[in-house]
């Protein structure tokens, strides 16, 4: 169809003067001229933490519609514009007319003779250094282009259009790059040139993920390289160097190796038979003590109440009864005073080591083989160790050789201080000394002014003859020991009650005179302040229960530790008897023999034996602070029945026998 006319129609004029109007397209007005405006500042491609707001770059129209609208412009047989072609925009913008002009930058001057090796500084923008990296094999290296310096302290200005503008990394930030205006993505930004990207990841550090410590090298002098405080994390340099000693971990394993090995049979922990104890007992055994309270001490029930349930006294609450009972047991006459109550006998070798040893001169002297918890308590002490041999497998102390000890030390410029004995079938080697070696031992220690500490944890536990006398019933007026005491043994372990008899005489600068004693108890009142009042309520009313009379008390334990020590020592013998390089003791009494093989009984042994053979040791080399011990192993029986025994002996003898013949 033809054009729609309107208006009147005269057909004597000719068609294109007739008066008509066709519907058209809007035409475009003409185009102003187009004042130059001074350049937008470029818009950043990452984002950073910049020291001001950076102000956002003006919206421009989609891609595909400005390629339609240059199509639509490019369509033939559309009329020319009335004011003529459109001006096309030129390709960089004319700086403004107020700004300064920049011209492009200058090489700088090499300042290094001609040279760009690695390790080379390059001329550094504001706080970034450039550093020329080393080559890679095969590649061909190409030269950093130095970016112009920013013109202006703040201003804007025209670049050169192959110009990229690093900024300086600002504090927590990263370096970042401009592009030309007219290059600038709206998304994404274009990757860095290789040489680029290299020289900001060299000058920036790096990332780390947050949460995460980083572990840094140590230095000499004892620090961490870029050491950083993280919460909750603990470096075991920096702690007490007592808990990186593998002599702590043996108290561990002696109480946790069984748990490890449930199915094999166990000789290594040094406890009591399990079938003695009934709980049904515990509320009679706390009953006898409180009626002990209200009808022999002539205490009210509020009285009664504030015995059992408060902190009560650091000596402890049960001493007068400790006091009768040794004197009934063990023929000490004791100053309940003189006696302080302490949570087992572990507490009051800690108490005994700290009060006597003060300086870093101070020795303590023990047997060896020792039992580790006085060898332990040293090494948290920070206290020197001199062993002392013994005087055969069953001799136990050798008094000449603690003498000769003693007079070495001195003479070395050291003080020895004390000597830790246990004369009654010692713990780990079960060797006793005769009354011969105890008086010997004790005119020893009257002659070169050291204490002795005894502890006496196993003395109703003989196996044959009659008791022998202790060291401090030995000792009289002398006050030349110090007494340890423990109830786990002759009670239950469970109740954590020991004490410890210390009568000496301490004097003071003013002439004034008192109790160790109470210099212990001083000790105590800033460690555990007190021992359990309810445990020392049951133990009392154990004492109570036997009248005061511990040995006789325990008789049916010592004839059950005895049979079972005769069956050890009787399975010994049937399965080693013709086994060449295996020896073991006699012991007169207590819990432990020790068995000498002629191979390494070391931890990888025994993780072997139990696993394959099913049956637990423990080895000697952690009882011989002087080293030695190596090829032997300790047995306890008092935790096993007669039969359980018997099997155990005969796997051990299996590990022996296929252990020494896989050696030879």
């Amino acid at each position: 169809m033809g054009p729609r006319l309107t208006g009147d129609r005269r057909p004597d004029l000719p068609l294109a003067r007739q008066r008509h109007r066709r519907r058209r397209p809007c035409r475009r007005l003409p185009a102003r001229p187009r004042t130059p405006l001074p350049r937008r500042r470029p818009r950043l491609l990452r984002r950073t933490r910049l020291d001001r707001p950076q102000r956002p770059a003006a919206r421009r129209r989609p891609r595909a519609d400005r390629r339609r609208r240059r199509q639509r412009r490019r369509q033939p047989g559309r009329r020319p514009h009335p004011a003529g072609p459109r001006p096309r925009r030129p390709r960089h913008r004319p700086p403004a007319a107020d700004l300064p002009q920049h011209r492009p930058p200058r090489r700088p001057r090499r300042t290094d003779g001609g040279r760009r090796g690695p390790g080379t500084v390059q001329p550094s923008l504001g706080r970034l250094v450039l550093v020329a990296l080393p080559r890679r094999p095969g590649r061909r290296r190409r030269p950093a282009r130095q970016p112009a310096p920013r013109p202006g302290p703040r201003g804007t200005a025209a670049r050169h259009r192959h110009h990229r503008r690093v900024r300086p990394a600002v504090r927590g930030g990263r370096a970042v790059r401009h592009r030309p205006a007219r290059r600038r993505r709206p998304r994404h930004a274009a990757p860095l040139p290789r040489h680029a990207a290299r020289l900001l990841r060299r000058a920036r550090p790096p990332r780390r993920r947050p949460g995460r410590p980083t572990l840094r090298r140590r230095t000499a002098a004892g620090g961490l390289r870029g050491e950083r405080a993280v919460s909750g994390v603990l470096k075991l340099g920096e702690l007490h160097g007592s808990l990186a000693d593998p002599l702590l971990d043996a108290m561990t394993f002696l109480n946790e190796v069984t748990g490890r090995y449930p199915e094999a049979i166990s000789f290594a922990p040094g406890r009591p038979y399990e079938e003695f104890f009934d709980p049904a007992d515990i509320p009679g055994h706390l009953e006898t003590y409180l009626r002990h309270l209200r009808e022999e001490k002539g205490l009210t029930e509020s009285q009664v109440r504030q015995e059992v349930f408060q902190y009560g006294r650091t000596k402890g609450i049960i001493a007068p009864l400790i006091a009768r009972a040794l004197a009934a047991d063990e023929g000490i006459t004791a100053d309940p005073e003189a006696l302080v109550v302490t949570v087992g006998a572990q507490e009051g070798m800690l108490l005994v080591l700290r009060a006597l040893c003060a300086g870093p001169d101070d020795v303590l002297l023990v047997s060896s083989p020792c039992y580790v918890g006085v060898t332990g308590a040293a090494r948290l002490l920070d206290l020197t160790v001199r062993p002392v041999p013994e005087a055969g497998p069953d001799g136990g102390l050798d008094p000449d050789a603690l003498a000769d000890a003693v007079r070495e030390l001195r003479a070395a410029g050291k003080r020895p201080r004390a000597c830790y004995v246990v004369p009654d079938f010692a713990n780990p080697s079960g060797a006793s000394m005769d009354e011969r070696a105890r008086r010997r031992l004790l005119d020893v220690a009257e002659s070169t002014g050291i204490l002795l500490i005894e502890d006496n944890p196993y003395g109703f536990f003989g196996r044959t003859g009659p008791a022998r006398p202790t060291l401090k019933a030995l000792d009289g007026d002398r006050r030349n020991v110090v007494y340890l005491g423990s109830f786990a043994k002759t009670c239950f372990p469970g109740a954590r009650v020991g004490y410890l008899l210390a009568d000496q005489q301490v004097v003071d600068e003013d002439g004034r005179s008192g109790l160790l004693a109470d210099e212990l108890a001083k000790l105590k009142s800033m460690t555990t302040v007190n021992t359990s009042a309810l445990a020392q309520a049951v133990i009392g009313g154990m004492l109570l229960a036997g009248g005061l009379r511990l040995r006789e008390a325990n008789e049916p334990a010592r004839q059950f530790y005895a049979r079972n020590m005769d069956t050890l020592l009787t399975e010994l013998e049937n399965a080693f008897r013709s086994v060449p390089g295996v020896s073991w003791n006699s012991p007169e009494g207590g819990f432990f023999a020790v068995v000498t093989v002629p191979f390494r009984a070391d931890a990888r042994a025994l993780d072997v034996c139990a696993r394959t053979y099913g049956v637990l040791w423990t080895p000697m080399d952690g009882f011989h602070p002087g080293g030695g011990g190596e090829r032997q192993l300790r047995l306890s029986c008092s935790y096993l029945t007669p039969e359980q025994i018997a099997e155990g002996v005969r796997r051990l003898a299996r590990f022996v026998t296929e252990r020494t013949a896989g050696q030879n």
